[in-house]
């Protein structure tokens, strides 16, 4: 696996629910891709140091990796979790992209 040496790694806004502005740290390669995504779930009480760390980790490891900063939002994220998990009778939700953000635009 190559490892990427040059990223950008910056704060973006992003508009959410109900008109609120959602920051998301973003890190990824420089140069031209396509890389692979990957969400990165902050723990409590938010982003920190280290959970930007690892978001950028998944950079120099050739992932385009965003982390929305969720304080506040998160009780309501791991509900919503729960609820796809629960609707799945156990099994581990798998969900992509796509449902992944109508997720988090809803929060």
């Amino acid at each position: 696996m190559p490892n990427y040496e040059g990223l950008l790694a910056e704060t973006l806004t992003y508009p959410g629910a109900n008109g609120d502005i959602i920051n998301a740290y973003m890190a990824r390669p420089l140069g031209h891709g396509p890389y692979p995504g990957v969400i990165v779930i902050h723990h409590m009480p938010g982003w920190d140091e280290a959970a930007k760390e690892i978001t950028r980790r998944f950079a120099h490891h050739g992932y385009v990796a965003v982390m929305l900063n969720l304080p506040g939002r998160l009780l309501t994220l791991l509900q919503t979790m729960r609820r796809l998990f629960h609707d799945r009778q156990g099994e581990f939700p798998t969900i992509g992209l796509l449902e992944t953000q109508k997720v988090l635009l809803r929060i």
